[in-house]
């Protein structure tokens, strides 16, 4: 979860120094055969749920914020395509969904180190 995150903050960095509007396509279509395929992992976590507890809950936050961030493409996608044609809607979808899996990997790692009575 860490390596997106870092991911991000690289590819946030540079775009905000080159704004560039991305092609808005392949990035919609991508997210959505992507969304498709979370929905089928959520499922079989939910069927073959006899991992261990750190394994769900990293499951449970991966899934989740990878299905938020393909909805949140698709979103901005239309909205840059339809309203506003420059690259900021889409630097700031991405800076939301780090801060996203930051807190998902914080909370994963509090999980798994036994903090998360203290944390809730």
């Amino acid at each position: 979860m860490l390596v997106p995150i870092a991911a991000t903050i690289w590819i946030a960095w540079q775009k905000f120094h080159t704004p560039i509007v991305p092609v808005l396509f392949p990035f919609m279509m991508t997210a959505a055969g992507a969304l498709l395929v979370n929905l089928v992992c959520a499922f079989l976590l939910v069927v073959y749920s006899r991992l261990s507890e750190n394994v769900r809950a990293a499951s449970y936050y991966y899934e989740r914020n990878d299905a938020i961030a393909n909805i949140a493409i698709m979103v901005t996608g239309v909205f840059t395509a339809a309203f506003w044609t420059t690259a900021w809607p889409d630097l700031a979808v991405g800076i939301i969904l780090g801060a996203l899996n930051a807190k998902a990997a914080w909370r994963v790692w509090v999980k798994g180190v036994g903090l998360d009575q203290a944390v809730n």
